[in-house]
């Protein structure tokens, strides 16, 4: 069974890029950030309960940071905050807290603009 939860964080970021492009200057975005889990439905019925999800996720928000500071702050000097990275980056993050037990980490989609994202399947 698969499970997902949508969060919605601003955020602003300035790439760093070898050639010319307005994502080199300062710019705020609204993310949206998809978490689908996979597993067994458990005892309760849930492959995880939702407000336990939103607990996790929410500790590793990003939600009104300057990305580029954001991330240098956290060791990942040299991060270019670009959709792909802070997919991965949040893989990173809830890995952290996961545990064996847990269901999986399907996938992780993060949309910098409505018809923008990335994501990464596991």
């Amino acid at each position: 069974m698969r499970v997902c939860k949508t969060f919605e964080w601003e955020a602003a970021h300035k790439l760093v890029l070898d050639y010319t492009s307005p994502c080199n200057k300062l710019h705020g975005h609204r993310y949206v950030i998809e978490v689908e889990l996979e597993g067994p439905v458990n005892k309760n019925g849930m492959v995880m309960d939702f407000s336990e999800l939103k607990r996790r996720v929410n500790k590793c928000s990003f939600d009104h940071k300057f990305l580029n500071e954001y991330l240098q702050s956290l060791k990942r000097k040299g991060y270019n905050p670009t959709a792909e990275n802070l997919v991965l980056w949040l893989h990173w993050q809830l890995m952290e807290q996961w545990k064996k037990s847990d269901p999986k980490i399907r996938r992780i989609r993060i949309y910098e603009t409505r018809t923008s994202f990335a994501e990464e399947v596991w």
